[in-house]
């Protein structure tokens, strides 16, 4: 099975440019998409919603 990693930068937690890029032109295709790995730029407490907020975005962005 041939595996592909791609390091992807975000200027936020919504920000989905560059794997869009990378969708866009053909890189990636999102059907095979089998996981992702993130850091948020949260402190991970208590009232941190970074992480739930990329999560939303990227769910959002690969159910279309």
């Amino acid at each position: 099975m041939k595996v592909g990693i791609f390091k992807v930068p975000q200027n936020s937690p919504d920000d989905l440019t560059a794997l869009d890029d990378l969708i866009q032109s053909g890189k990636i295709d999102p059907a095979k998409i089998v996981a992702i790995l993130g850091k948020a730029e949260g402190n991970g407490r208590v009232n941190d919603f970074t992480r739930g907020f990329a999560v939303q975005s990227l769910q959002n962005y690969l159910a279309a």
